[in-house]
């Protein structure tokens, strides 16, 4: 099977296929994988803070933190959950934090707190300014950029495609060879 193009979404499913015992190759136009897109990504892995109740992309965030979870802990990588807070600057964002709230409970957002006042809002986080926020604890972050952390060596696209290659004959294919 080919599969164009060597951003996380790519190589992630050639990873999957390669795991199911299919022969993958992916074709990659850059001389490194990961050099658009992914390699652009704010590396946060969303909680379901924003999307509508029910919603394939609420359904996508649940499981996708349970995945990233799970896989860091297989493969003995670090996982920090750095957290996210939304902020309601002054009482005409209220209404919005509110709906964020609610939509934060319905998807099952993991140890979500309201927090009203200036003074908690900033235990949290010392620079920031506001009426009120909502803090999710648990959101992880990562990065796709080169550097010599274990996510990089590991979990990273490069790292995907030799787990590509442990599984099948499958190979990444880019204008200077095998990425």
């Amino acid at each position: 099977m080919g599969i164009i193009g060597g951003g996380i979404v790519g190589v992630a499913l050639a990873r999957e296929l390669a795991q199911r015992g299919d022969d993958v190759v992916v074709l990659e136009k850059e001389s490194r994988l990961a050099r658009h897109q992914t390699g652009r990504n704010s590396g946060v892995v969303h909680a379901g803070l924003y999307y509508a109740p029910g919603s394939l992309k609420a359904e996508l965030c649940a499981q996708g933190r349970t995945l990233i979870r799970d896989y860091c802990a297989e493969k003995g990588l670090p996982y920090h959950e750095v957290g996210k807070l939304v902020v309601a600057v002054d009482e005409s964002e209220l209404p919005a934090l509110a709906e964020i709230e609610r939509r934060s409970i319905a998807n099952g957002v993991p140890d979500l707190a309201r927090i009203d006042g200036i003074e908690r809002l900033r235990e949290i986080e010392p620079h920031a300014t506001g009426v009120a926020a909502v803090h999710s604890p648990t959101p992880p972050s990562w990065t796709t950029r080169p550097s010599p952390t274990p996510w990089r060596r590991t979990c990273g696209p490069q790292a995907a495609a030799s787990d590509c290659r442990a599984r099948s004959p499958a190979s990444v294919a880019s204008p200077e060879g095998c990425a």
